[in-house]
């Protein structure tokens, strides 16, 4: 990547270990993420954040776009599955001079299966299940608008 500043993208389905990804190799960068949004809402609930989806999101992509302002490089957390929303996002990234890299948490359906039902904050098994089906082909799609693709196995 030319550019000095770089948007990261995230994909993977949930419980892939993304933020395990983040924190371990994109410590110190600003991560944009929708559930950090509904973990600070005084109405959450980690059994059900699904509930909180819609005002988290709107507020992630506020975020997003504050970020694109500055020259910061930071991470936008995510699975990666809104892929008309994330290619907008990569060719509004580029636009502000940023190079934008999709990294790909990938895990096995079991693995994610199990991490998700592991933690406190979990989402219902169809909705993994859904995102686990969805997310390779999405993945593909968002390659062609990154500069980047980075794939990290995490089973």
């Amino acid at each position: 990547m030319n550019a000095t500043k770089t948007v990261t993208f995230t994909a993977g389905a949930p419980g892939a270990g993304k933020s395990y990804i983040i924190d371990r190799d994109y410590a110190g960068l600003v991560v944009v993420d929708c559930d950090k949004h509904k973990q600070a809402h005084p109405d959450y609930d980690p059994k059900n954040p699904g509930a909180l989806h819609a005002w988290s999101s709107e507020q992630a992509t506020k975020e997003f776009f504050s970020m694109l302002a500055g020259d910061d490089s930071f991470v936008f957390d995510g699975t990666g599955t809104d892929t008309a929303k994330l290619a907008n996002f990569m060719n509004q990234a580029t636009l502000a001079g940023f190079a934008t890299q999709v990294c790909y948490v990938k895990v096995s359906l079991a693995t994610a299966l199990k991490r998700n039902s592991e933690r406190e904050r979990n989402v219902p098994d169809s909705l993994v299940r859904e995102k686990f089906a969805t997310v390779t082909v999405a993945v593909d799609i968002l390659a062609g608008y990154a500069d980047e693709l980075r794939v990290v196995r995490n089973d």
